[in-house]
């Protein structure tokens, strides 16, 4: 609730309006509903900025609960639905810099002895996305995932998320694909079980958790001939008719505007 109050007041305060993650899904923007941080509204440059006095009445509150279970100890044991849900507000805030930057250490020592804890990540990426994102590369290289975890299982889904945003050079795309060439050989997808569900939320999540970041990743790498063997796969299996026309915007983001002519062109086995 404080959370809640505070967002709506520094959205107030900085002329803007965000929709919450729960809005995004229901307008089709799965993308902004798994990441807040990707979402178009998360860039705030064009926002009024806080001043001191506005910043404390829209966020000293909330500042002030998170402050006290993180010295009592017992943020451990709670939920925190707004680090997955909440709006992308928290970089425009001091006040709330400050606060993650104090306490980012005791997420991080948490992670180390629980490296897979989805609502751990889930916090820390509130606090890096907040924080300007520098410490995800140390962090990750002081971790040791249990023996147990499947490749495609880490990093976790939050942190490819990142990783994926800030890749840059060959090698960031070639551990990426490794990570998501894993990910979708694991286990079962929706793209490829065409569901009968009406929402077409499987599709989206499937692509944008995975078959998507693994098509980028192949041609970030110039491995096209494997991404083109991979979405005909699909194509062949799926039922999802945005298949084609996703995958050729990838195409021509990635500046191959005659693969992404190809792919533009393909139909699926079962489309609707």
């Amino acid at each position: 609730m404080l959370r809640q109050r505070g967002e709506e007041a520094a959205q107030r305060f900085m002329g803007i309006r965000m929709d919450s993650a729960k809005e995004r899904l229901e307008r089709g923007d799965l993308a902004g509903a798994l990441d807040p941080q990707a979402a178009p509204e998360a860039d705030l440059s064009r926002a009024k900025p806080l001043d001191p006095v506005q910043d404390l009445q829209a966020w000293s509150a909330f500042a002030q609960a998170f402050d006290t279970v993180f010295r009592g100890g017992q943020w451990r044991e709670l939920d925190m639905p707004w680090a997955r849900e909440g709006r992308a507000l928290d970089a425009a805030s001091p006040t709330l810099q400050g606060l993650y930057a104090r306490w980012m250490p005791a997420v991080e020592e948490a992670l180390r002895q629980n490296p897979s804890s989805e609502p751990l990540w889930s916090l820390w990426c509130r606090m890096s996305g907040a924080t300007g994102g520098a410490r995800l590369r140390p962090l990750l290289d002081s971790l040791r995932p249990s023996p147990l975890t499947p490749k495609s299982g880490w990093p976790p889904q939050p942190v490819a998320r990142m990783l994926l945003a800030s890749a840059k050079t060959p090698g960031d795309w070639a551990a990426l694909k490794d990570h998501y060439e894993a990910a979708w050989e694991d286990g079962s997808h929706p793209l490829l079980q065409r569901p009968v569900e009406k929402s077409a939320f499987p599709w989206e999540s499937d692509w944008a958790d995975c078959l998507g970041p693994l098509l980028e990743c192949c041609l970030r790498t110039g491995d096209a001939a494997r991404a083109d063997a991979l979405l005909r796969g699909a194509m062949d299996a799926s039922r999802w008719a945005p298949l084609a026309a996703k995958a050729s915007a990838l195409a021509a983001r990635c500046g191959q505007p005659a693969l992404a002519a190809r792919w533009k062109g393909l139909r699926s086995g079962g489309a609707r």
